[in-house]
């Protein structure tokens, strides 16, 4: 898909991403709505103490990584 059919559809969806993204699904590959899980009660535990679903911040791995993109290439800045 072209990036100018992106833009299109958002403007037409007054900015909305999720809209446009929803305007533009087709019978063929395309994205759908996530439809998470059932987790049993061990999995509830885990995922809750790791906070893996919805961290608070990015854990050090990533910082990592983007230092060691920011040494390859200049324009990922490392925070």
């Amino acid at each position: 898909m072209a990036i100018d059919v992106l833009d299109q559809a958002i403007a037409r969806r007054d900015g909305s991403l999720i809209r446009a993204i929803e305007d533009l699904r087709s019978d063929g590959r395309s994205l759908v709505p996530f439809e998470p899980p059932e987790f049993n009660a061990v999995e509830e535990t885990l995922l809750e103490e790791n906070q893996l679903l919805d961290p608070e911040r990015p854990s050090s791995r990533w910082r990592s990584l983007r230092r060691g993109l920011h040494a390859i290439v200049p324009a990922v800045r490392a925070k």
